[in-house]
């Protein structure tokens, strides 16, 4: 089968949804497939730029890499957080102009010219390989709409759309411009008219582009992420910020506040250290990738046991996650998702200590299925609570330290092709 990705998150770019498609396209590749991946050409200095993740894509993956266009170049996020030779404040104004633009005046996002340049190059690519499937995904919608123009003009070639987000339900668009609301609104749903078939991540999404557009259930499925297998022996024996008389916890990601509240986690430690010395003294708490909020991260850098570290290449933090005692996961606070980062680590053995954002946290149904750590509410007593109870009593339960084979890569592609091939 020839399988078209249009995806403007991919290698070298290091972020969930980029291993997420890497994994996907290798793996189908390996199947059998031919797979081509409509992307982005990036800069160097973007933020997320990677290198080494270029070597692992699969040296039969067609991979197309197009202009990003002129708007795009003056406003991407770069490696350095000050501009040129401008002051902080002055570059934290440019940041904050910038922001401002991509959230109200860029229409779907600020790949507004990239779609239309990819769209083009697309239609050649469907038509002098007779592309079997287009498969859009969501990060982010731009790739929908080079989609949607690759359908109208290739009616026979079926186009299924991939939902990891939903798009005009994200629980920011109200501080948005109510044309820009109203425009994306539009664009989505004639997305949604012409795709063949829907790929969701969540029942929870799924339910609610079902109930909000009249989807018929058989034409949408649940499709998951994985894990890389990865031997602890192989790691060179990583230490990094961890330390070998500690209990290491570890989270890896960026932590964006509006989605995930550390406040409970530092009321939490703040009342260990007072009340409970010997437990503190016995933990050490990782935070890879950076935290988005200034005041939180100055209070958790304030936190002695406590150590931050910004973004960092992907194997170094695969490192940090294989080599921890456990891994700290939070659930979202809006939204009906599940962190990418959850399916990478079931495949650490390591426990998951897992924080909900509420009752409705789709993380939730999906960590007692699995059963590989204590879940709790995000409050802190209930955080103090687990932290004792896991230091004290963290060998006890074996089975917690085991992987999940359903979530390997090789398993989770299989399923993901027989979802697109029905």
């Amino acid at each position: 089968m020839k399988i078209l990705f249009i995806a403007n998150h991919f290698p070298p770019i290091n972020n969930s949804a980029s291993i997420r498609i890497l994994n996907y396209v290798n793996h189908l590749q390996v199947m059998g497939n031919e797979v081509m991946v409509l992307t982005p050409d990036y800069p160097k200095d973007f933020i997320n730029y990677d290198e080494e993740l270029l070597y692992k894509i699969n040296t039969n993956i067609k991979v197309i890499r197009v202009d990003m266009g002129s708007i795009y170049k003056r406003i991407y996020p770069k490696k350095s957080r000050q501009i040129g030779n401008d002051s902080p404040a002055k570059a934290s104004k440019k940041n904050i102009l910038k922001s401002s633009i991509k959230r109200n005046l860029a229409i779907p996002d600020s790949y507004i010219e990239w779609k239309n340049n990819a769209a083009k190059i697309g239609d050649k690519l469907i038509k002098k390989n007779k592309v079997d499937i287009i498969i859009s995904t969501h990060e982010t919608p731009s790739c929908h709409l080079a989609g949607l123009k690759l359908k109208k003009n290739n009616p026979e070639v079926k186009w299924i759309t991939y939902w990891s987000d939903p798009w005009t339900f994200e629980y920011y668009r109200s501080r948005e411009s109510l044309l820009k609301r109203n425009v994306e609104k539009w664009l989505e749903r004639n997305v949604v008219k012409k795709s063949d078939k829907f790929l969701f991540t969540t029942e929870e999404t799924r339910d609610l582009y079902i109930s909000s557009y009249s989807i018929p259930k058989s034409r949408t499925a649940i499709v998951y992420r994985g894990f890389e297998e990865y031997s602890r022996e192989n790691s060179k024996k990583f230490i990094g910020l961890l330390k070998k008389d500690k209990i290491n916890l570890v989270h890896t990601g960026e932590i964006y506040t509006e989605l995930r509240d550390t406040r409970p986690l530092i009321e939490a430690l703040k009342a260990l250290e007072e009340e409970e010395r010997d437990i503190f003294d016995q933990i050490n708490i990782v935070l890879v990738g950076g935290v988005d909020n200034l005041k939180i991260k100055k209070e958790l850098k304030d936190i002695k046991c406590v150590s931050l570290l910004s973004r960092v290449p992907y194997e170094e933090a695969q490192d940090y996650m294989h080599n921890s005692d456990g891994l700290l996961l939070w659930g979202n606070k809006h939204g009906c998702q599940i962190p990418g980062k959850v399916y990478e680590y079931f495949g650490v053995k390591s426990p998951i200590l897992t924080i909900l954002a509420n009752n409705q946290d789709p993380v939730g149904k999906l960590m007692k299925d699995v059963d590989k750590g204590p879940i709790i509410y995000n409050n802190a007593q209930e955080i103090k609570e687990m932290i004792k109870e896991f230091v004290k009593n963290k060998d006890k339960k074996e089975y917690w330290y085991e992987i999940i084979p359903k979530y390997k890569w090789e398993n989770v592609a299989k399923d993901l092709f027989s979802k697109i091939s029905d």
